[in-house]
């Protein structure tokens, strides 16, 4: 357990057991880090975000080329600033291909510490949801903690398949969800434990 001290009891120390406080605390905080990013225990964590808002497909504009919208610019901010207050950091992200997903990812990308590495995922556009298992159970095993930015149906499949619960996916949301496994190619049906759950407008 790591102690509590109060402010006052905090203040009468002498500046030595300040600092062994002071220790004890960064010690405390690295454990439980550690805990939360997989060291201690055999656990895997997947983001299955959706891109954010994007503009309308139109004669002129492919769906591929679709761009985020002004508030799906925003919404990707916010996103990133979830996910930075998360208790772990994103070892690698898996993007779909698309302008918005590529667009999303950059929106993440600017509110992390941490620089995840982005794996090239081309089989996620377009994809079934069937397709998204497959790309799932192939991750890199040295990946504890993945993101992977697609589009909807398949990652509302996705999360329903590993979850056995449906939830709407509007663009931006994010499921947190925590396995006990080793490797990716172990992840089978109705085994993800649902850790968190981030959609537009949960916050300001």
């Amino acid at each position: 357990m790591c102690p509590k001290y109060g402010y006052k009891t905090f203040k009468k120390t002498n500046i030595f057991d300040k600092g062994i406080i002071s220790l004890v605390y960064r010690v405390c905080k690295i454990y439980i880090l550690l805990i939360n990013s997989n060291f201690i225990g055999m656990v895997k964590n997947l983001l299955i975000i959706r891109h954010c808002e994007a503009s309308f497909q139109s004669e002129t504009n492919r769906d591929f080329d679709r761009a985020l919208s002004t508030k799906g610019i925003s919404q990707a901010t916010i996103l990133g600033q979830w996910i930075e207050s998360l208790s772990f950091h994103i070892d690698a992200f898996y993007v779909s291909p698309a302008i918005r997903t590529m667009q999303t990812l950059r929106g993440v990308q600017a509110e992390l510490t941490q620089s995840p590495r982005v794996m090239d995922a081309e089989e996620l556009y377009e994809a079934t949801g069937n397709v998204l298992k497959a790309a799932v159970s192939r991750f890199d095993n040295s990946f504890n903690t993945v993101g992977l930015i697609g589009h909807n149906p398949s990652v509302t499949e996705l999360f329903s398949y590993f979850t056995h619960e449906f939830r709407e996916y509007v663009p931006g949301t994010c499921a947190w969800l925590q396995f006990d496994i080793e490797e990716w190619s172990a992840l089978i049906s109705d085994t993800g434990q649902l850790k968190d759950f981030f959609y537009p407008g949960q916050r300001n």
